[in-house]
Order: structure tokens, then sequence, then C-alpha cells
């Protein structure tokens, strides 16, 4: 079953987590048509975020991603998806694009610097903060922090389908208050 993320704008969600199911069927998005690709260029390998954080409080989020194309990347693009009472820092590079269903943040980076260029076979590991708000509700479980990576083309236009949250390019990690 192939999962689909709904965008306000035609940009999609990310930077460094969240990617949230919305809908369930085929992808069909203004813009550029993806064939769907099992094996994406780009892995992600990891996705760690603190499990447990108090309301108001800060914290980490690490990620792993692994270029597995025959090419290096020109870019990246960082879909995240945010629960509803969790922020992540500014960042120049992304934008928020819209809501997931759950009311959090859908967050889009397109990070074309030198920080985006993967060599074939090559790993990069990265990682932000996390803010949890201070209404947040104590001892519950917030939700999920998710991201979905594919490359950019030298123009900083996306080379695969960047609303499929199933596949090697995304990963989940549970973030809850104490």
């Amino acid at each position: 079953m192939k999962r689909v993320i709904r965008r306000k704008d035609g940009w999609a969600a990310g930077y460094v987590a969240a990617v949230v199911v919305v809908t369930a069927g085929l992808a069909l998005s203004s813009g550029t048509a993806y064939a769907d690709n099992p094996r994406p260029a780009l892995r992600v390998d990891s996705l760690n975020a603190d499990p447990w954080i108090a309301p108001g409080g800060t914290g980490k989020v690490a990620y792993r991603i692994t270029n597995t194309s025959g090419a290096a990347t020109q870019g990246v693009l960082l879909n995240i998806s945010l629960p509803k009472a969790v922020s992540i820092p500014q960042d120049p590079r992304c934008r928020n694009v819209g809501a997931n269903a759950e009311g959090g943040a859908l967050i889009s980076c397109k990070v074309t610097d030198q920080a985006g260029k993967i060599a074939t076979g090559g790993t990069v590991a990265s990682g932000n903060t996390f803010t949890v708000a201070n209404n947040a509700p104590a001892h519950t479980k917030l939700g999920r922090i998710g991201l979905l990576v594919v490359p950019l083309d030298g123009n900083g236009n996306p080379t695969e389908d960047y609303n499929d949250t199933v596949g090697a390019n995304v990963r989940w990690a549970q973030v809850g208050t104490r």
C-alpha cells in the first residue's frame, strides 16, 4: 500500500523529521509525475530521537543517510513531519509547508550547499534539536517524528517521488512527554 502526503502549496514537507501518513492510494500532486521507485537513491539508515522530554524541554534527533545510487547527489530534499506539540529551530533552507493529519507541522528543506552533496556510496550523519511545547500534556505519547529524503538535481528539483512514505528513504521516531 502506498501512503501519500498531501501538500497545501505544491511543495513537499520535510527537514529532519516526520512525514505523516494522511491517506492511502495513488500519489497525485501538481508538478512532475514520478514512477514508484522500489530502490530509492538515498536510504535513511537511522533516525533516533530522545523519546521522553518534559513539557517545555528540548530533545535531540539524529539521522544517517546513505547514497545507494551510482551518482553523487547535487542536493537533498529533507521532508519532516512533526507531532502537534513539537517544533524544530528555523533554518533558512527550510519552510513550513502545511499541517499533517495530527495538526503538527510539515517542514521541507532543500539542502543544495555542500552538506547536500553525497558521493556514491557516501554516508552523512546529522541532527537537530526539537522542542516540546510548554502546554504539552505530561506522560503522553505525542506522535512520531519522520524523515523522508530524496535527491535533488542541479536545479534543486527532486529526482524521485517525495510523497511516498513507504520505503528505504523514510524513517520514524516516536516522541512523548515525561
